[in-house]
Parts: structure tokens; sequence; C-alpha cells
């Protein structure tokens, strides 16, 4: 919608919510397709499956097929294709222009990348990259973490490089073309180091907090991979509503100083609560966590930096510089 001419002046704000681009998987959603390399990686398949490739007509044969037997296909299509009218450009353009219509939050989690790979079974890195389609990374850059579980050491190098490579780079590439190409005066960037994992996604060990006798349902100020789709729960306030234990006494502060705050961005455009309204309605755990953390200071041209939301939050500069210029993702990636 960002990149849509057609979108633009119809809505006010946007929050991308671990938005993948880069390299590898992410490389198909934010580097958009012509209709011929979509009908190439998928739409063959999808006229296979739906017994339509020899049909007079294929279009027709796909229209009469009930929408949801369609999307429960083997194969869907859901790539951007570059049509003309609702995209022109093959990719968002930030480059120097007129100021954008809307305000702009985005970020993702700390570990985003490990929910899009593979446990490692074996501690061939070279047979376990190639089996990911990641070309060998810089061993400065990416070290293998020195540990005695040498499956979790790979898996932990791989799941930064596909952190570095899906979301983080081009997320932050994105924020700072916004920025340096004055496009959008200031971002909120985040940066999930608190998560709360989906109950049937990723199905990660990994991507769950330490157990132990004092923490039977986990520790989340522990060590562990704050995996992708981690924040949703807090998000949008699902945990009692899941009926999802609370792990210690801070998972509920914490989903409800992060509605406040993206809530507060939904309705002023800026993630800080008013302090009168939030004692007005007695929204004391946020108001105690804005005072304990201070202020969510945006991005700016001058200072690139971002939000860890984690309890309590912290303020940071962006992060994995070196690392991203290394996957020919750098800041500047969408600069002039």
């Amino acid at each position: 919608m960002m990149a849509s001419p057609k979108a633009l002046d119809q809505f006010a704000a946007a929050v991308p919510l671990s938005n993948l681009g880069g390299i590898n998987y992410g490389s198909t959603y934010s580097k958009y397709m012509t209709i011929e390399e979509e009908v190439e990686k998928v739409g063959n398949a999808i006229l296979s499956s739906a017994n339509c490739t020899d049909a007079a007509s294929q279009v027709d044969c796909l229209r009469a097929i009930p929408a949801f037997e369609l999307s429960n296909l083997r194969t869907t299509a859901s790539f951007l294709v570059v049509d003309g009218t609702y995209l022109v450009s093959d990719e968002l353009d930030l480059s120097k222009g007129s100021k954008l219509p809307f305000h702009l939050m985005i970020g993702t989690t700390r570990d985003d990348g490990a929910a899009f790979i593979r446990y490692p079974t074996s501690t061939n890195q070279s047979a376990y990259l190639v089996s990911l389609v990641f070309d060998a990374p810089s061993k400065k850059l990416f070290p293998l973490p020195n540990i005695a579980n040498k499956t979790l050491s790979l898996f932990n190098m791989t799941a930064r490089l596909a952190t570095d490579g899906i979301f983080r780079c081009i997320d932050q590439a994105t924020a700072y073309a916004t920025l340096n190409n004055d496009r959008l005066s200031s971002v909120y960037y985040y940066e999930f180091n608190r998560t709360y994992q989906l109950t049937g996604y990723p199905k990660l060990d990994v991507c769950e907090p330490p157990k132990s006798a004092a923490h039977p349902l986990g520790d989340p100020n522990g060590e562990y991979f704050k995996c992708h789709s981690g924040e949703l729960y807090y998000l949008f306030g699902n945990l009692a509503r899941e009926g999802l234990p609370m792990r210690d006494q801070h998972d509920l502060p914490f989903q409800q100083f992060i509605v406040d705050s993206f809530s507060s961005f939904a309705r002023t455009y800026d993630p800080n609560p008013d302090p009168a309204y939030l004692r007005a309605r007695g929204y004391t755990n946020t108001l105690r966590e804005l005072e304990r953390a201070g202020t969510w200071e945006p991005a700016t041209k001058q200072l690139i930096t971002k939000r860890v939301l984690q309890w309590p939050s912290t303020e940071t500069l962006f992060t994995e510089l070196e690392q991203c210029r290394e996957l020919e993702l750098p800041l500047d990636y969408y600069s002039d």
C-alpha cells in the first residue's frame, strides 16, 4: 500500500510489522515481480493444481473455482505483481521527492528470521546453508558461537543471517531512506526483545523462554530466540483472551504497555500516550513504564534510534550495520 499510487492519500499512517525483503525468501516481498515472473514461479503450478492448464480460457476456469478451494490449493500466489495500475515500480520508491502522505512506525522481533529456517540435524554448515538457499556468510561478521551444542551454534548463526538478510537490514534501510531523502521527518522504529510465541507457529522450542523450577512456564527474561509473530499476542492484547498463562509478573503490564503504545500511534501518530489520558483511564502500568524508560524517541535524519521493547524498554541506535553491508543491504540501500 505504501508503494501503490492508488493507495496513497487513502490512509494516514502505516505500521509494517516484520516487513520481509532483502535476500532469499524475503526478496519476493519487497521486490515486486513482473506478471511473467509470477506466472513462472507460482502461476503454472496453480493452473496445474486446479486442472486449468488445458482449459480454453484459463482465467474463466480459475474464476469458476470457489475462492475457499482456490486458496487451499497446494500452491498459492502471495507475491506482489507490477501490474502497471496498482503497482507501477518493482519496489517501494524512496528516492528523493515530495513528502510521503503518511506517518510510519516499523520494526521487527529481535530474531525474526529464526522461524524461517529449519533446525539443523547435523553440524555440516555448507550442506545446511545450501538446503536453506543461503550463501556462506563472512565468518568474521557471522561467527559460530563457541558453545557446547554445535547444532544450536549453527542455528544461532543462521538465524542471525536470516534475520538480517530477510528482515532487519531492509527495514532499517526503509526507515533510513525516508529520513535521509527527506520523505518523512521522523519514523518510529522498534525491536521486540520480549515475545510470547504463537501456540501453533512455528513450533520451535528455541522460540520459547527457558523453563526451570523457578519458572515452570519459561523465563521471558532469560535468553531465547525472539521469533517471527512473537509480538502478536501482546500487540492485540490476546493473552487472557486466548487463555494463555502469565509466565511472570511482567507479561501483563508489558502487554498493556504495547497495546497502549501502538494504540496511541494509531490515534495520534505518536506511540507515547498522553500521561493525563493514562491517569484518567487508570493505566498505571503504562504510565510507570513511560516514567521509567522515558519517551519513545523517533528516528530522525540526525539520529537513527530504535526502541527495544522489553521490560523495561530501552532506546538504542540501529544495529548490525556491518552485517547489512556484507549482505549488500546497507543502510543507504534505497538512497540516491
